[in-house]
């Protein structure tokens, strides 16, 4: 399924309840979602349909203060979007396919079951040792984002202060910190 075009304004569109408007971002982040959880990750179009409920959700309560916090000049609205997407679906369980956690690894699917099952547990211990914002990071930085995008997705998600360079040491401190629990 190809991404829909968007037009330039369609935040402020949406924000002035532009039905068609709300309607094409939905169907974006549709997409967004079935091209990530259900074609790589195998996630049953009902797993995939609650994430982009809760994900628009996100997008409009507190007055739309999430929608509201896009600013074009930061990021992409696909990056911006995307990194809300991941951080929904690292709460949630699917009934079919893999969780986020698990995709972390290249060519997961490829790997035997114990491979799969060590990963797993591998994962949930580093989700309960490391703060949900290094988790985040270390997501994003996997699934390909530059340190630029993480911190500018970071200041828009987490609304705190983000450089590169902070988000770079943030990585690396946490790795270390997953290297040493797991080595002993």
């Amino acid at each position: 399924m190809e991404i829909p075009p968007l037009p330039d304004d369609i935040v402020i569109r949406c924000l002035n309840g532009d039905s068609e408007s709300w309607h094409l971002l939905t169907q974006f982040i549709r997409v967004l979602v079935q091209r990530r959880y259900r074609d790589q990750l195998g996630w049953s179009e009902h797993d995939v349909e609650d994430l982009v409920q809760d994900v628009c959700e996100t997008l409009v309560k507190h007055d739309y203060r999430v929608l509201r916090a896009f600013d074009p000049s930061r990021a992409s609205l696909t990056t911006y979007v995307a990194a809300i997407i991941a951080n929904k679906a690292r709460h949630r369980r699917p009934t079919s396919g893999i969780h986020l956690l698990e995709a972390f690894s290249p060519n997961v699917m490829e790997n035997s079951e114990d491979t799969y099952l060590n990963r797993l547990a591998l994962w949930e211990m580093a989700s309960q040792i490391l703060s949900d914002l290094d988790v985040f990071i270390l997501r994003l930085h996997s699934l390909g984002y530059k340190f630029t995008e993480i911190a500018s997705i970071v200041e828009q998600v987490f609304e705190r202060p983000s450089t590169p360079e902070s988000i770079r040491k943030r990585k690396e401190r946490a790795l270390k910190k997953l290297r040493q629990i797991f080595r002993e």
